[in-house]
C-alpha cells in the first residue's frame, strides 16, 4: 500500500506534464497551419486519356502560363482520376471523377484560406474541371460560404449557359439519363450559377464542347464544331482574355463574364488545308462557309447584360426573323467570296510609286540631253578662227545639190563650204 501512495504523485505528474506538452504541440501546429495559407493559385485540370503519357496541356498553362508567374502566390493542382469511364481508356466513370475533383478543390480553397476569407484565391479550371468548379461554386453558394476573394477562370467550360455540351441537351426527366461505360448523366445539368465570386468564362468560338451548334439540324455546323474541338478545346496555353479582339458580355447581374476568342478561318478549312487544300482556295471559300456555319448558331452575345443565365438548349428549327437574318449573312459571304475570287484574276494595277518612278525613267534622257547638246555647240564654235566670220547660206544651190544627190548615191562628200 505504501508503494502505490508513492508511485501515484509521480503517475500524475507524468501525466500533466503530457498533456502539457500535447497542448503545445497542437498549438505550433495550428500556428504552422496559419502561417501557411497565402495567396494560391489552384489548377484544376480537364478528362485526359489513361496512358503513360499525359497527351494533354494543364489548366494552369492558360495564357501561356500566366498564373503560374503570379507574384506572391502559391500554385497547387487538384489531384483527382480526370477520368471519362471507357472514353478515356480506364478509370472511373465522368460522374464519379467530377466528385471526386469536386472534393480536392473544396479542400484545397479551405487550405489556402485556413478560415480566413480575404486570403485571394485564383482557379484555372479547363473541361472536365471546369464542370468540378461549377460545382464547387454552386455547393459554396449553397452553403454561405464566403467566396469574395475567390476568382474562377472556366475555360472550355462544359456548364457555358450558351451551348455548353452538358446543359445544351435537354432536360430528360426528373434526374436525366445516365449511361453506363462512361458513366455520366446526361439531360440533368444547370449552367454555371452566379455567386459572390468572380466568375469569368473563356471560349473560342467554334470549340464543340465549350460552344456547341444551337440548330443540328446544319450538319455543317455540327461538322465544323466536332473540328474545332480537336483544334481548339486543347489550345488555351495560346488563349489572351485581354486580347483586342475577344468578344466580351455579362450576365444581367454582371456576376459573370463571357470572353469569347473568334476565330478568322472556319476550323473545317484548317483541317482541309492540312490535307491539301491550297491556301488561296479557303481564303475563298472561308467568308461562304462561316457565313453558312453561322447559322446552326444563335446570335452573339455582346456588351453587358447580354449573357444568359438559364441554358440554352438545342433546337430543331430557328425562327422565321433568324432564317431571313441568316439568308442576309449568307448573301453578304457569297458577295465577300466573290470580291476574293475576282481579286485572283484581276491583274494588279500599278500603284502610284511605280507609276512615278516609270515616268522618271522615260523623261530622264531627255532631261539630260541638254548639257551634251551645248558642249557639241561650243566645239564647233571653237573650231572656227578667231576673226572670221561664218555665213549660213540658206539657199539651195547647185552644189547643195550635189551633195545631196551624192549622199543619196552613197557616195562619200564634203560640205559645201568646204569647196
Amino acid at each position: 500500500m505504501h508503494q502505490n501512495r508513492t508511485t501515484t504523485p509521480i503517475v500524475t505528474r507524468v501525466s500533466k506534464a503530457l498533456v502539457g506538452f500535447l497542448l503545445v504541440v497542437g498549438m505550433v501546429c495550428l500556428g504552422i497551419a496559419s502561417a501557411n495559407a497565402g495567396p494560391t493559385v489552384i489548377g484544376v485540370d480537364g478528362t485526359t486519356v489513361h496512358i503513360p503519357i499525359d497527351i494533354l496541356d494543364g489548366a494552369l498553362d492558360v495564357n501561356y502560363g500566366a498564373l503560374r508567374k503570379l507574384p506572391g502566390y502559391d500554385v497547387v493542382t487538384v489531384k483527382y482520376p480526370r477520368s471519362f469511364g471507357i472514353l478515356t481508356l480506364g478509370g472511373p466513370g465522368y460522374d464519379k471523377s467530377v466528385a471526386i475533383g469536386k472534393a480536392g478543390t473544396i479542400d484545397q480553397i479551405k487550405k489556402a484560406q485556413n478560415g480566413d476569407p480575404t486570403v485571394p484565391v485564383k482557379l484555372a479550371c479547363w473541361s472536365q474541371g471546369a464542370d468540378v468548379c461549377t460545382q464547387v461554386n454552386d455547393q459554396f453558394f449553397e452553403e454561405g460560404y464566403n467566396q469574395s476573394s475567390v476568382d474562377y477562370l472556366l475555360f472550355g467550360n462544359v456548364d457555358n449557359a450558351y451551348g455548353g455540351c452538358k446543359v445544351w441537351i435537354p432536360k430528360i426527366g426528373k434526374n436525366g439519363i445516365f449511361i453506363p461505360g462512361a458513366g455520366v448523366t446526361l439531360g440533368n445539368a444547370t449552367p454555371t450559377k452566379a455567386s459572390d465570386a468572380h466568375i469569368t468564362e473563356l471560349l473560342y468560338e467554334y470549340d464543340g464542347f465549350a460552344r456547341a451548334p444551337e440548330y443540328p439540324i446544319n450538319i455543317l455546323a455540327d461538322l465544323n464544331a466536332v473540328a474545332g474541338t480537336l483544334l481548339e478545346h486543347g489550345s488555351y496555353r495560346f488563349a489572351d482574355p485581354n486580347a483586342p479582339g475577344n468578344i466580351v458580355s455579362t450576365t444581367p447581374d454582371g456576376k459573370i463574364t463571357n470572353i469569347m476568342i473568334p476565330v478568322k478561318e472556319v476550323p473545317l478549312l484548317t483541317v482541309a488545308r492540312f490535307f491539301g487544300l491550297p491556301k488561296f482556295a479557303a481564303d475563298v471559300i472561308n467568308p461562304t462557309l462561316k457565313a453558312i456555319i453561322d447559322t446552326g448558331y444563335g446570335p452573339v452575345a455582346k456588351g453587358p447584360g447580354t449573357y444568359p443565365t438559364e441554358a440554352v438548349s438545342m433546337k430543331l428549327f430557328p425562327s422565321k426573323e433568324k432564317f431571313q437574318l441568316d439568308v442576309t449573312n449568307v448573301q453578304k459571304g457569297l458577295a465577300e467570296s466573290g470580291e476574293k475570287l475576282a481579286a485572283i484574276f484581276r491583274p494588279a494595277s500599278p500603284s502610284p510609286t511605280t507609276q512615278s518612278n516609270h515616268q522618271n525613267a522615260v523623261t530622264t534622257p531627255i532631261q539630260n540631253s541638254g548639257p551634251p547638246v551645248a558642249a557639241h555647240r561650243n566645239k564647233l564654235r571653237s573650231s572656227v578662227s578667231p576673226g572670221r566670220t561664218n555665213h549660213v547660206n540658206t539657199t539651195p544651190s547647185s552644189k547643195a545639190s550635189k551633195v545631196h544627190r551624192g549622199r543619196s548615191g552613197g557616195r562619200s562628200t564634203h560640205s559645201a563650204n568646204s569647196s
